[in-house]
């Protein structure tokens, strides 16, 4: 299975863009509005846990991740240290997810590569469509919460502890 993920971030909204591509190419693409607060490298974290967990719950076992943001690929594959505590727990919670899987890889593309992500996440945070996706029917679900709070952990208000312990772990 790959997944192809891509999150962006403006000054009055977010959104997380996931295709996921199945071993016969049968793909599926998900649009995820960010309701809350979040910079730019959450909201590609965010499409990056949203998609780990669709992966899961189809019970993939070798997945290829692709995606434009090397900070994010690179800080989950253990090349970079996640050193930054608003990133943390979102780190925390993709190498949890990451661990899941029987096999994993995780590919940088440039955006120009990634774009059908990249205009998923701009769908659903109300950014102009292109020519080629206006003539889909999509569907663009709300999150009112970081996926991070659903796995016990928060930004801010979380569990250092357990947080210090996986980063430990991956780096």
């Amino acid at each position: 299975m790959t997944l192809k993920f891509d999150g962006s971030s403006t000054e009055g909204t977010a959104g997380a863009g996931v295709v996921i591509i199945s071993p016969t190419e049968v793909k599926t693409t998900l649009s995820f509005n960010l309701d809350f607060p979040c910079t730019n490298n959450q909201a590609e974290y965010e499409a990056l846990v949203i998609g780990l967990e669709i992966l899961k719950n189809l019970q993939a076992k070798n997945i290829q991740v692709i995606g434009d943001s090397q900070l994010v690929l690179r800080q989950v594959a253990g090349e970079y240290k996640c050193t930054s505590l608003s990133l943390a727990p979102y780190f925390a919670a993709a190498s949890q997810l990451a661990d899941d899987f029987e096999e994993i890889n995780f590919q940088y593309v440039p955006r120009q590569q990634n774009w059908e992500a990249n205009e998923l996440d701009q769908i659903a945070s109300g950014l102009k469509l292109s020519e080629e996706l206006t003539h889909r029917l999509v569907l663009i679900q709300k999150r009112n919460h970081p996926s991070i709070i659903q796995r016990g952990l928060q930004v801010g208000t979380f569990n250092w502890m357990l947080i210090w312990q996986v980063i430990g772990e991956k780096n």
